[in-house]
């Protein structure tokens, strides 16, 4: 028997409704290093979507090679600076967007 399971995010302004929460039979939040009341929608749409989608990836792969390709970069081979306020816009499709600021 096929079960339905909905996913169910609040709006950016508000998040859910106590009506809402009171309805869902599971709430989850997003572990963050910084106590933060919300998330951008956007952003904490696709952590979910990663997070279900790397599951579901797991349980198909059969070819274990693929394995190392779906590891998540370790923290200390990434490296984070800041950039113009450029990057906000979509139409800003230019190597300015990710310039480290103060650089050029």
């Amino acid at each position: 028997r096929l079960k339905k399971v909905a996913i169910v995010f609040g709006s950016e302004r508000s998040g859910l409704s106590n009506q809402d929460v009171d309805l869902c039979d599971i709430v989850t939040t997003i572990p963050q290093a910084v106590a933060q009341p919300s998330l951008n929608l956007a952003q904490a749409v696709m952590v979910y979507s990663f997070t279900l989608a790397e599951q579901q990836t797991q349980i198909q792969i059969k070819d274990q090679r693929l394995q190392s390709l779906l590891r998540p970069y370790e923290d200390d081979a990434m490296q984070a600076y800041p950039v113009s306020t450029t990057v906000n816009s979509p139409r800003n499709k230019t190597a300015a967007c990710v310039e480290p600021l103060g650089k050029g």
